[in-house]
């Protein structure tokens, strides 16, 4: 039982905790001593406590999943079984419940069908962006020989400046789309990612007190150099900053942290960076779709950035994920990996 990767739950039938292992200690945040003979409902939150009562009066659960909040934090998927404890003479003497952490195998499926969906469409995006890329250029060097030959009034010359402004976006979106079908290979080097943060935030000063916007900062001081690519680091951390900027119209907080994190399941640590903002969040029907490619809810957005980022850090071995809610704000968080692939990289 305690060796068991899987988290075991056994309560008495008038549901009180006899005992658990522990995988359920880390996984739940318990302590054995603690819970036991503690009544399970004050122990588990729905919905682990209805399987629990439920197994108690004989119903059982086969491979349940069910997403719960944990107690430290974040969500996490569980594959729940139970039934009822039995003597030998058929006695109910309580029940089992066994749950496992499928957390990580459904965030691994989930990555399988976007990059089958990012391959074809990367294929898509480039095959189209080759072919805007040439009549486009023709389309810019006629509209600016037009402009020197005639003597345009003040109303022409506005259409030939809106149509050279319409151009340079379409070449800016035909970048985007090569950018994120064949991003550049990654320059690492072991750098501050401190120091990476605060170029960003700095970049970006004069932007953020244009809008009214206050930059928290909260950088571990302990906090590693890292293996990345500063150049491209730069980008992902800048595309975030505007992102929270555009979110707070009427101006607000982003406050930026980096911490060293343990991994619970392996031995290795990873590098922690979260931008949180103040401002107006991202739909719950939306969330799934942020790092989709041409995904946008702005008006004069591109849906690239975002995509870009998570390509640029798949390509470090570093993760993003978001929380967000409605009229209360965004939390991006980003991993690096620590302890990987440093050996044969340059200082």
């Amino acid at each position: 039982m305690e060796s068991s990767p899987n988290c075991i739950l056994v309560v008495n039938c008038d549901g009180t905790i006899r005992t658990v292992n522990e995988m359920t200690e880390r996984f739940f945040g318990l302590e054995k001593d603690r819970v036991a003979g503690m009544p399970s409902r004050e122990v588990f939150e729905e919905p682990v406590e209805a399987i629990i009562q439920e197994a108690i009066r004989g119903r059982i659960t086969e491979s349940l999943e069910l997403v719960i909040r944990k107690k430290q934090g974040g969500r996490a998927v569980l594959g729940v079984s139970s039934s009822q404890l039995r003597s030998r003479d058929g006695t109910v003497l309580g029940a089992v419940l066994i749950a496992r952490d499928l957390t990580e195998a459904k965030r691994s499926e989930e990555w399988m069908r976007r990059m089958d969906r990012l391959s074809s469409l990367g294929q898509l995006s480039a095959g189209i962006a080759h072919e805007i890329r040439n009549p486009l250029a023709s389309i810019n060097f006629n509209v600016q020989f037009l402009a020197r030959q005639l003597d345009p009034d003040d109303k022409t010359r506005k259409i030939i400046d809106d149509t050279l402004t319409g151009v340079e976006r379409i070449k800016g979106l035909v970048k985007g789309m090569l950018d994120f079908c064949r991003p550049a290979p990654p320059i690492l080097k072991s750098e501050s990612i401190n120091r990476a943060i605060e170029d960003a935030v700095s970049l970006l000063d004069s932007q953020f007190r244009k809008h009214g916007v206050r930059v928290e900062m909260a950088l571990a001081p302990e906090a590693p150099d890292v293996v990345f690519d500063n150049q491209q680091i730069h980008q992902v951390f800048v595309n975030i900053l505007l992102n929270a900027m555009q979110a707070m119209p009427q101006g607000g907080t982003v406050r930026v942290e980096s911490r060293v994190e343990q991994d619970a399941k392996k031995p290795r640590r990873r590098l922690s960076v979260t931008f949180s903002d103040s401002g107006t969040g991202i739909a719950k029907d939306d969330l799934p779709r942020i790092f989709d490619p041409f995904f946008t809810t702005k008006p004069e957005g591109t849906g690239l950035g975002l995509s870009i980022a998570h390509k640029i850090l798949e390509q470090h071995r570093a993760v993003i994920e978001c929380r967000s809610r409605v009229g209360q704000g965004t939390t991006f968080t980003l991993r690096f990996p620590i302890d990987e692939g440093r050996s044969d990289v340059p200082v």
